[in-house]
């Protein structure tokens, strides 16, 4: 049976003024606070970028509020220090000569610090307390000649711009400080064959039974420094630290587009089968698949399905065992741990239902 789970609102954009031609998205931070870049364009020319950080807790304030003109920024996430990470940008007019760099590190007034390149394609982004970013690809980037993005999955140390995960990441020329210095010089190294596998390339233990990463379809955080993927074609789930694997669960569910991961049991929003539907799946401790739990069905408060995918006006993203939600400006929040509450309290009742049943159907008998 399928079990329908109210989301909370947890905030509504519209109460900082939100401009009726604009692209919203919005990202979970490290730090407790949702971070949303709001990009007005005018056709396919990016205008102007305003980042919110907001309190779910305090909804109709904004703990940050940046204007950017002249670019637009996909996202926008936390590091150590109060610092912001944008990328994901296009930029009006030329670029600078020799201009690579796609990500930004700015302070909370907005003064860029630095800059470096995560490589392109970047479709997940999630940074940690620990001050590391870690990047998802699309097939595009992993299959560009981008020594980057054809890791598939790939962590940098937001201090330096370097990788730290895969071994096989080779680093990039020096990042750029807004101060006038660098950080030294790196040897790029021969650019990687566009068309090998990530898996065959790996020097870290790579579970043969993950295949390669062809397109990562969703990455949510694990822990202080770690994340865990999901990922096309064969969509494990995958628990990764900054050493290699640490955990992985083959999944029943294909092409789920957002994860939400708590301590036994994993929440996959919608898949090829079914976009409209969640599921949630047990990790057993003593076994490499994921077991079939329940299927889940989204909406908000006055019953309106969340589940699907419907464009720019609708992402979703997991962090660690919350799955948030955004649909136009509003912004909604599930929980694993809830979840797992309900189908326990399900099946219990559904278990006193049937112990009735069977008790009346004896009694009429006699």
């Amino acid at each position: 049976a399928v079990l329908v789970v109210v989301a909370e609102c947890i905030a509504d954009l519209a109460l900082h003024a939100l401009p009726g031609e604009a692209s919203v998205h919005v990202l979970p931070g490290c730090d407790g606070l949702l971070y949303a870049t709001i990009t007005s364009h005018v056709g396919r020319r990016a205008q102007r970028t305003r980042v919110l950080a907001i309190d779910p807790a305090h909804p109709g304030e904004a703990t940050v509020d940046l204007e950017i003109n002249g670019e637009g920024f996909y996202f926008a996430q936390p590091l150590p220090g109060g610092e912001i990470l944008l990328g994901g940008r296009s930029r009006n007019g030329a670029r600078r000569d020799g201009d690579d760099s796609d990500v930004f590190v700015v302070d909370r007034t907005g003064k860029r610090l630095r800059e470096f390149k995560l490589g392109p394609c970047v479709s997940q982004i999630i940074t940690t307390p620990a001050g590391l970013v870690w990047a998802g690809y699309s097939d595009e980037g992993i299959f560009s000649d981008d020594p980057y993005a054809a890791n598939g999955i790939l962590c940098c140390d937001s201090a330096t711009g370097q990788p730290v995960y895969p071994p096989t990441a080779r680093p990039r020329p020096a990042q750029r400080n807004h101060d006038g210095r660098d950080d030294g010089e790196h040897d790029i190294g021969g650019a990687s064959d566009s068309h090998s596998s990530n898996r065959e390339r790996r020097e870290d233990p790579w579970p043969p039974q993950l295949g390669s990463i062809s397109d990562c379809y969703a990455l949510s955080a694990d822990g202080n420094s770690g994340v865990c993927a999901y990922f096309y074609t064969e969509f494990p789930i995958v628990r990764i630290g900054r050493s290699g694997v640490r955990e992985y669960w083959m999944s029943p569910v294909k092409g789920s587009v957002a994860l939400a991961i708590g301590a036994d049991h994993a929440l996959l929003y919608g898949s090829y089968e079914d976009r409209s539907t969640s599921t949630l799946l047990h990790l057993p401790r003593d076994s490499h698949n994921a077991a079939l739990v329940r299927s889940i069905r989204i909406v908000d408060g006055v019953g309106n399905d969340l589940g699907g995918y419907r464009g720019a006006a609708h992402t979703v993203h997991g962090r660690e065992g919350d799955l948030l939600i955004t649909r136009g400006a509003r912004v909604y929040r599930v929980r694993v741990a809830d979840i797992v509450d309900m189908v326990r309290v399900a099946d219990i009742a559904a278990g006193i239902q049937a112990a009735n049943i069977e008790s009346s159907t004896k009694t009429m008998v006699q």
